[in-house]
């Protein structure tokens, strides 16, 4: 890993889900080498536009230097945006069951649910993350996912969920590179949303994951490994960046 002992390798900044809180990134930051210097850009507890609000918000508060993008879920359009507005400021981008467009037409109805009343209920967050964290849910995974909801205003939650609902495909092409993984059991993305982000990164490399949704928690070594061997190719100017060959079948 001496490759990794850089100082001007670039940041890993990572972009959170719906709650925006960065709390569910611990299983992976606990795994990462500490060499990898990471930034997590939590979404601010306000009412939101859009996710361009949220890039031009990053990009100001970001410092000089470059980064590689991991964007989880919600933040894949952000991410989008983030290399749109300044592509010479990102290497690479890392997509975990994330997309660019509507993630699903049901949504229409989750902005009908009582939010409130779902997080304050323990039964249904205990299936809700069966639903997310699927044969690896724990007490642990459990505990983190209440953290994060619990303080996330319920204004805040429809109003991401609506923003969600009014996602357009994107039609201008992007040349930062990317790696996209799948899960195979995600409940939460259709085939499209899955499929939106290889439609406007002209390089990229993609790969399927057993697992639901929530990936970077419930594979988080396998995540963790992808991460670091994108580090180590970036580090290797004589080798590709976009291949990033692991066998996901490898118990890691």
């Amino acid at each position: 890993m001496d490759a990794l002992n850089n100082a001007q390798s670039p940041t890993l900044l990572l972009l959170p889900g719906l709650d925006g809180s960065g709390i569910l990134f611990k299983p992976l930051i606990d795994l990462l080498p500490l060499t990898i210097r990471t930034k997590i850009a939590v979404i601010p507890t306000i009412l939101l536009s859009g996710h361009k609000q949220i890039a031009k918000q990053i990009l100001a508060d970001l410092p000089d230097g470059k980064y590689v993008i991991l964007a989880e879920s919600f933040s894949g359009r952000t991410a989008y945006e983030l290399c749109r507005m300044a592509p010479d400021k990102f290497s690479y981008v890392v997509f975990i069951a994330s997309f660019v467009n509507r993630p699903s037409h049901l949504l229409r109805f989750a902005l009908l649910l009582p939010i409130t009343r779902i997080v304050k209920s323990k039964l249904i967050m205990q299936l809700m993350a069966k639903c997310l964290f699927g044969l690896n849910n724990t007490k642990a995974l459990l505990s983190a996912l209440n953290q994060a909801l619990s303080t996330l205003p319920n204004a805040c939650i429809n109003n991401r969920l609506s923003i969600l609902n009014r996602l357009k495909q994107p039609s201008i092409r992007l040349d930062v590179p990317c790696f996209i993984v799948t899960a195979k059991q995600d409940l939460l993305l259709n085939r499209t949303a899955q499929n939106s982000i290889k439609k406007v990164f002209n390089h990229h490399a993609e790969q399927q994951l057993e697992g639901p949704h929530f990936l970077l928690q419930t594979r988080a070594r396998h995540c963790a490994k992808i991460i670091t061997t994108l580090y180590v190719g970036l580090a290797d100017v004589r080798s590709p960046v976009v291949p990033i060959t692991i066998d996901p079948t490898i118990a890691l």
